[in-house]
């Protein structure tokens, strides 16, 4: 392999690395806000499940008209 090829090939790694590096930033930022997502929908689930539970216990549950009746 002359100098040449092997600087080409050189150049040729260093700009797939490059490339390698700007995704995983970008995978990493993606990464970040779904597992904020999942956390706060997580969070959500929780509170609902609480609420459907507290008014499972109740056996009064109110058979009432909607307000628009």
């Amino acid at each position: 392999m002359s100098e040449k090829e092997i600087e080409e090939r050189f150049i040729a790694l260093e700009t797939k690395i490059a490339y390698l590096e700007e995704f995983t930033s970008e995978l990493q930022e993606v990464v970040v806000e779904h597992t904020k997502t999942i956390d706060r929908l997580t969070a959500v689930n929780k509170a609902l499940s609480e609420k459907i539970e507290d008014l499972m216990q109740n056996e009064e549950i109110p058979n009432r008209k909607p307000p628009h009746y």
